[in-house]
């Protein structure tokens, strides 16, 4: 399936009544064709002039949703939904077996400010099944606010099953009252999380209940040196160290051939990502 609007990556999300299935069929793959503004960002002031809001509640999501270098903008949300991200729920079909794979896409301007009891992330609230978030950039712009009392994370707020995590960025703000942490809030007590190739710049650990489930397979993994410690698994450097030409020596295990380039001035980034010019204008395709 090619999604080309927010109204039919809305169909997608948007639960049925029935095992709270989306319509489409789970284990499906989609592929973002265009970039996709949901609020008219270009206005400082958007989130106080009526933004339309993303909260689809109980939506699940299995199979695979394939970016294709797009960016997403204007994720917003205010609300106590139990939990949200641009896929509230990822990793469980209606028999409870099937896996998700999110990848490549930027997000911008996010907002989610969420009073929601069990978890909130800006791609991913929760994750009932395994679970990979691949090549994923989370920009500056994007912010999370959660009194959320088990997890909130800057990709996924928490997990029951393992997770599995490589090249992505979380540079957004993320601030909560519990299990708080750059890339995942907080997960079960048996699941495994192995983070690859992945950099933040926000002040958190890695994870919100520090070093819990971080797999030994983890590598790679870099925050900016700031106060306080840092989750054994992750190695601190400098904002010197990260940015421009100096990322090349400093990163090791980044690909800067295919998958990163350097930024002058600034922390590496993905390769090719368009500014977004369509507008989501709240509505919910009832087919493609």
């Amino acid at each position: 399936y090619q999604i080309e609007n927010g109204a039919q990556l809305a169909y997608v999300l948007t639960p049925t009544l029935v095992n709270n299935a989306s319509p489409i069929p789970n284990g499906k793959c989609y592929v973002l064709v265009k970039d996709i503004r949901l609020n008219n960002t270009s206005n400082p002031n958007w989130k106080e002039n009526s933004p339309k809001s993303w909260g689809w509640a109980d939506a699940r999501f299995v199979g695979t949703f394939d970016g294709n270098g797009h960016t997403i903008d204007g994720l917003y949300y205010k609300g106590g939904q139990r939990v949200m991200g641009l896929f509230p729920y990822v990793g469980a079909s209606n028999d409870g077996t099937m896996q998700a794979t999110i990848k490549n896409f930027k997000m911008t301007n996010a907002s989610i400010t969420s009073t929601a009891a069990d978890g909130a992330g800006f791609v991913a609230g929760q994750a009932s099944r395994v679970a990979y978030f691949e090549d994923i950039y989370i920009d500056e712009s994007c912010e999370i606010i959660s009194t959320s009392v088990k997890g909130v994370g800057g990709i996924l707020g928490q997990s029951a099953y393992n997770i599995f995590m490589s090249n992505c960025a979380m540079n957004g703000k993320v601030s909560g009252n519990k299990n708080v942490g750059a890339f995942i809030g907080t997960a079960s007590s048996g699941a495994k999380l192995d983070i690859k190739s992945s950099y933040t710049t926000a002040d958190l650990y890695v994870q919100g209940v520090t070093d819990r489930n971080l797999a030994s397979a983890s590598a790679n993994v870099y925050v900016v040196k700031k106060q306080g410690t840092v989750d054994a698994v992750a190695t601190q450097l400098t904002p010197e160290q990260m940015q421009g030409e100096n990322a090349k020596q400093n990163m090791a295990g980044f690909d800067f051939d295919r998958a990163w380039k350097t930024v002058e001035g600034g922390y590496p980034v993905h390769y090719v990502y368009v500014r977004p010019d369509h507008v989501w204008d709240g509505t919910k395709a009832e087919k493609f």
